[in-house]
Formats: C-alpha cells, sequence, structure tokens
C-alpha cells in the first residue's frame, strides 16, 4: 500500500505536540514521511477540521484522530 500520510495539526496546540513526539518515539523515519499541516495556514483546511486536530490521514483514509494509536497506524500501514 503506498504511503500519503498527513497530519493536520496547529500551533500552540498540546495534543499536536505530543501526536508528533509520539509519532517520533514510535518510529522515528516514519515522521519524515508524514506531511505537516498546520489547519489555520489553509481556509479550506480549518473549515473541514475547525479544532478536531491533531488527525492522521493516509490518503483520504482517517487513521486516528486527537490521540495517536499505535495499533492503528501499525493496522494501517501493515508495519
Amino acid at each position: 500500500m503506498e504511503t500519503n500520510l498527513v497530519l493536520y495539526t496547529r500551533q500552540r496546540c498540546h495534543l499536536c505536540d505530543a501526536f508528533i513526539d509520539e509519532l517520533q518515539q514510535f518510529q522515528m523515519d516514519l515522521l519524515e514521511e508524514v506531511t505537516l499541516r498546520d489547519v489555520d495556514e489553509n481556509k479550506a483546511d480549518c473549515e473541514a477540521f475547525g479544532d478536531k486536530v491533531p488527525i492522521l490521514f493516509n490518503g483520504d483514509i482517517e487513521i486516528c484522530r486527537y490521540f495517536f494509536d499505535a495499533n492503528k497506524i501499525e493496522s494501517c500501514l501493515k508495519l
């Protein structure tokens, strides 16, 4: 399966910071494959996700929202 990982976040979001830290600890090289998108920098992203961040997608498939979930990530990416 091709990966197209996007993590929607925003500045000064403690959940977003924690999610990124856990993702980095989970598999450091995986973080390099993740595109970080600040929802406040794009009107469409802000309208779509508002305060529902962090949220990790692989393409159009939602993997997890708010809290890091290693099991869901492994299952989606078949790690």
